[in-house]
């Protein structure tokens, strides 16, 4: 790799290169005013840079990656621009189709105008207009090295706070982890994802899958308690919410200060999300909301529940939510006993004549029947972090299985040494490593801006179901000992079995892809 400490272009935008990119991205970051990946690889002049950016060879610091030594952009012909379809453009045509090299491009104004239009198409195209561009269209999602930490950081911290006897107890009890949670909040982790100006650390989604995998390799539960912060909470503000409701929850998100829920299931209204029946009928300048909710996540430990209401009949465009807090007269939360996840506070919630005002829509008034397309806003995140909830258990599972088939001795050896155990470990920590790609390939293209409904649904259902098999094999490798309460493999069996159905089932995930892919 090469770096590029300090190209600035005339309009003092700060570059930052590495190997692997085309000059189109470089020139797609400049105009754009984004950060940039690039290579000495790519083909451009000084002359043909300063066609486009107005930078002059004294702005360009390189080094060339495999000597170290500094280099100059190559003086030669970009034609293979036009090999590229999305660059096909009428004006890129009309520009190579008269002749025109990089040299002769210096002396002609109209080609640098051409080349910003021909990259502005090239940007659009993309869907990489962000904060940050890295290589415009080139894949590359390697972790930064604050992911790094942040990963390490809390691996530490599992493996310190949390030991296998807390996790058992926690499950047993069948009880929400406070006193774990309010440390995470001590530490900062609840502003993970909130923006900087309400208070939080300004990461992604990627930031969150990260923290969720690793608490979820140790005590699932507790991905699922945070969950209720960053995603139902920050996610859905972030996305949805007026300013005044940023303003109001977001710093209060960040200090750990207010826990949300989602409500969207009810009895009759599973997989068929859009038709419930939980209705919010306007009452002077108030709505009365009646019906209830199932298999509601924290929410008899939520301070505020987002409820997803019938507001009109029209099964997709009459949904609105509401910011509905817990303490409202008529508002009930009873717990549901689990097989997994223990612990996490799953309910039945009822609303009896439960007031709200106008302003606790979700975006305020303006908003009224607009839930539905809220609700998708926020699905490709919901999948992603599903999956690595699904990754975090499949990991712990693997790992567990993995010790005791090293420990466990029969017929005068570990039964790791085994061909048939080493094959079953093999193809658990094969699928995992395919299972972890997908999932962070499709984060990648989210925080890209790209369309990526297909990948993250896929990711979902994927990540799932490869922890679900692994989690069988662990118990299968332990034997007898799998199937007692007294080792981990069973609950890691436990819990990752929602992980198929909750945030949209496999096959409901299955469904969508196939409609991506045009059937």
């Amino acid at each position: 790799m090469i770096l590029v400490p300090h190209l600035i272009s005339k309009v003092g935008l700060p570059v930052i290169a590495a190997g692997g990119i085309s000059t189109g991205a470089q020139m797609a970051a400049v105009i754009v005013g984004t950060r940039l990946i690039a290579s000495t690889e790519s083909r451009a002049s000084d002359a043909y840079k300063k066609a486009v950016v107005g930078a002059g060879p004294e702005d360009i610091v390189c080094t060339d990656r495999i000597t170290g030594n500094p280099c100059s952009w190559l003086a030669e012909s970009i034609k293979d621009f036009d090999t590229m379809p999305d660059l096909r453009s009428k004006k890129w045509r009309e520009f190579w189709s008269a002749g025109l090299s990089v040299a002769q491009a210096e002396e002609i104004k109209p080609a640098g105008e051409i080349i910003r239009e021909m990259v502005t198409e090239y940007v659009s195209t993309c869907k990489k207009l962000g904060e940050s561009v890295r290589g415009v269209c080139d894949m590359d999602f390697r972790f930064t090295e604050e992911q790094d930490m942040l990963r390490d950081t809390v691996r530490k911290w599992v493996e310190t706070e949390v030991s296998r006897e807390l996790a058992q107890e926690i499950d047993e009890r069948d009880e929400y982890p406070h006193e774990l949670l309010g440390k995470l909040v001590d530490l900062g982790f609840m502003g993970i994802n909130v923006p900087e100006e309400y208070g939080g650390q300004g990461g992604n989604v990627i930031d969150v899958m990260i923290l969720d995998e690793e608490l979820s390799r140790r005590i699932p539960v507790l991905a699922w308690a945070t969950g209720n912060i960053t995603l139902y909470g920050t996610s859905i503000v972030l996305k949805n919410g007026n300013e005044e409701q940023k303003r109001k929850y977001l710093p209060k998100l960040a200090r750990g200060e207010v826990k949300f829920a989602y409500a969207l299931t009810e009895p009759n209204a599973g997989s068929d999300a859009a038709s419930i029946r939980t209705r919010a009928v306007l009452d002077g300048d108030s709505y009365v909301i009646n019906g209830s909710k199932m298999f509601i996540s924290g929410a008899g430990m939520a301070d505020v529940v987002v409820t997803n209401t019938r507001t009109a009949e029209s099964k997709f465009k009459g949904i609105t939510d509401f910011l509905v807090e817990t303490q409202s007269e008529g508002f009930s939360a009873t717990p549901i006993k689990d097989l997994g996840y223990r612990g996490s506070n799953t309910c039945e919630v009822t609303y009896e004549d439960v007031r709200v005002p106008a302003e606790s829509i979700l975006g305020g008034p303006d908003c009224l029947n607009h839930g539905w397309k809220q609700m998708m806003r926020l699905l490709n995140e919901e999948r992603l972090l599903l999956s690595a909830c699904s990754l975090g258990i499949g990991q712990g599972a693997f790992e567990y299985a993995l010790e005791y088939a090293k420990e466990r001795e029969q017929f005068g050896q570990p039964i790791g040494q085994f061909q048939a155990i080493q094959h079953k470990l093999v193809d658990m920590a094969t699928e995992l490593e395919a299972a972890r790609l997908l999932a962070y390939y499709a984060a990648w293209k989210e925080t890209s801006g790209m369309e990526c409904v297909k990948e993250t649904s896929m990711s979902k259902s994927y990540c799932s179901e490869v922890a679900k098999r692994v989690a069988l094999e662990g118990v299968q490798i332990l034997g007898g000992y799998g199937y007692t309460m007294e080792y981990d493999a069973q609950r890691y069996l436990r819990d990752v079995l929602i992980l198929s159905i909750g945030g949209g089932t496999t096959q409901i995930q299955k469904n969508i892809i196939a409609r991506q892919l045009g059937l």
